[in-house]
């Protein structure tokens, strides 16, 4: 039994260098330019912010031990804040949603 469980491991090692050496004449592609995304790095940071944001609120509300009506309550201002709230046409999208992040934060995150 032990045999076998050898052999299949270098011939698993002998098709990872095999793939390994195919890969080698492949070239880089830059996806960025297929990507339908106006402004695709505010876009990244935009992304970046609200996952950042969420992870610290929940962080917060683990470390203050919230009830369950607090964690209700805070979603639903969250919820209102980015969701129910519209955003207007006359500034960017990115600008309005970085404004309301901090003042959010500055709510939230004492």
């Amino acid at each position: 039994m032990p045999e076998d469980r050898k052999d299949r491991r270098e011939k698993m090692a002998k098709e990872a260098k095999t793939n390994a050496m195919r890969m080698l004449d492949r070239q880089k592609i830059k996806v960025r330019k297929w990507l339908d995304i106006p402004e695709l790095d505010q876009y990244e940071k935009f992304v970046n912010d609200w996952h950042y944001f969420l992870k610290d609120v929940a962080a917060s509300l683990r470390k203050e031990n919230a009830s369950d009506g607090t964690i209700k309550q805070i979603n639903i201002y969250v919820l209102k804040e980015f969701y129910m709230r519209g955003f207007g046409e006359e500034v960017s999208f990115y600008a309005q949603f970085e404004q309301r992040l901090k003042e959010v934060k500055a709510v939230l995150l004492k």
